[in-house]
């Protein structure tokens, strides 16, 4: 039986998790409250004390965690899951995160020996619950068809954007139209658009940068505005 160990149990994380053993694989489970895994473990997840504990053995690590630092620390953390992956592992990012982190990680995870994929998704709770998500997926083909198998009780929709790093781009781009259409209505949009030509160098750290500048704006309740 594929064992898959799966880590952040969010909004998002939960409902992927349960996927998993809705289609028979051998599941563990870690996040910072345990309270969250509890219905798994209910079903037959294995607890894991810590990110490294629930890599241990597993056969594709999938991680749905909320930005850069989290998902540094459960990777590459004192008790991160590369501490105690096996060579030839899948390890599958889920999260949103920037285009620079995603390239740093794959860099140092296949120094381990890992096959690093990014796949973030677009979809609601109830999507994620039900495996109809859609997958934004850079990767190599070969290391992306070793993948299908875990990605397949996720989704409906696998997009192969091409390297890695392609797929949190198209997630950024994706997250900028969404931005992009709530600013129109604002007050703030000919500032806005003004400033986005003026500043986006087109490159993909500059768009990451960029579109987790007004993300943070709208998390604090502020009407989306041009970034300094």
């Amino acid at each position: 039986m594929a064992h898959v160990a799966f880590i952040g149990l969010g909004r998002m994380g939960h409902g992927m998790a349960g996927r998993y053993l809705d289609a028979g694989f051998s599941l563990a489970v870690w996040n910072r409250s345990k309270a969250k895994a509890e219905d798994l473990i209910a079903r037959g997840a294995r607890w894991a004390t810590s990110p490294a504990d629930a890599a241990d053995g597993a056969d594709a690590i999938v991680t749905m965690v909320a930005d850069d630092e989290a998902s540094r620390a459960v990777w590459l953390g004192k008790d991160g899951a590369a501490r105690s992956a096996k060579a030839g592992t899948l390890a599958i990012e889920c999260s949103t995160v920037s285009y620079g982190h995603a390239l740093d990680l794959a860099r140092e995870l296949r120094g381990r020996g890992l096959i690093y994929i990014d796949s973030p998704v677009t979809g609601l709770p109830d999507a994620a619950a039900a495996g109809k998500l859609t997958l934004l997926v850079g990767a190599e083909p070969a290391d992306l068809e070793s993948a299908r198998p875990y990605l397949a009780p996720l989704s409906t929709t696998i997009r192969h954007f091409g390297a890695v790093g392609s797929g949190t781009v198209y997630k950024l781009i994706n997250k900028l139209a969404v931005l992009w259409r709530e600013v129109r209505n604002s007050s703030h949009y000919t500032k806005f658009s003004k400033h986005l030509k003026r500043c986006w160098d087109g490159s993909p750290s500059t768009l990451s940068s960029y579109v987790r500048g007004v993300s943070a704006d709208r998390g604090r309740g502020v009407e989306p505005a041009p970034r300094p």
